[in-house]
């Protein structure tokens, strides 16, 4: 079959690896990276040494406080991951090797979503090993962000702070302010649903941008 045509093209697993190695080969990303897995960690120990636990709080809260953080550096990750090919130019590679722009998205989600999963889950495991170790029992401490803003809402608060996907994150994070009165009052699997269609609702987006885009 002549070069250029459908045998030519990479597949997913290709285009996958691909992605694997450009990841790998920005410093920035893999520092950025290895930031989101060791920041959970010393805020467990940071909370530990400086006593700031309350009476009622619990320890995996705690040893969890700055997993918001964390997820905020995976953002940054995910988008360096896009912004990274643009600022080089290599976007036009990769789209030549492979012009539908559906698999490289695909292939930048899993390799992204699939690498934080498990940084996360070791991370998260051993920010709440080290706050076993180090906490008292029953204690963290902080206050969730949409609560800044909740007074402004009177009644609904609870309501509107509920439908906030950070409050969510906060809520399956167990950290010690994920109250019905700071986060809402959804449950944690429809807090888990909240945060999944959020993120395949902006997929579905990235991938009509991307393909409308002429690079």
């Amino acid at each position: 079959m002549r070069a250029g045509g459908p045998a030519a093209r990479a597949g997913f697993r290709q285009v996958l690896a691909a992605e694997w190695i450009k990841f790998r080969s920005v410093r920035s990303t893999v520092w950025t990276t290895v930031a989101t897995f060791v920041v959970p960690v010393v805020g467990a120990v940071f909370v530990a040494a400086t006593g700031s636990l309350q009476d009622g709080d619990t320890v995996i809260g705690g040893s969890l406080t700055l997993s918001v953080v964390a997820q905020m550096l995976a953002a940054v990750v995910g988008a360096m991951t896009i912004t990274g090919e643009y600022g080089s130019g290599t976007i036009r590679t990769t789209l030549a090797a492979n012009p539908n722009r559906g698999t490289v998205v695909a292939a930048k989600v899993a390799l992204v979503a699939g690498l934080m999963y498990v940084l996360a889950l070791g991370s998260c495991v051993l920010a709440v090993a080290v706050g076993g170790v180090l906490l008292p029992a029953s204690h963290p401490a902080g206050e969730a962000l949409p609560a800044r803003f909740g007074p402004l809402f009177g009644g609904a608060r609870r309501w509107i702070a509920g439908l906030s996907p950070t409050a969510a994150l906060e809520k399956l994070t167990h950290t010690s302010d994920a109250t019905a009165e700071t986060v809402g009052s959804l449950g944690p699997w429809p807090s888990l649903w909240l945060v999944a269609g959020c993120t395949a609702a902006l997929l579905l987006v990235a991938v009509g941008a991307l393909r409308r885009r002429d690079d």
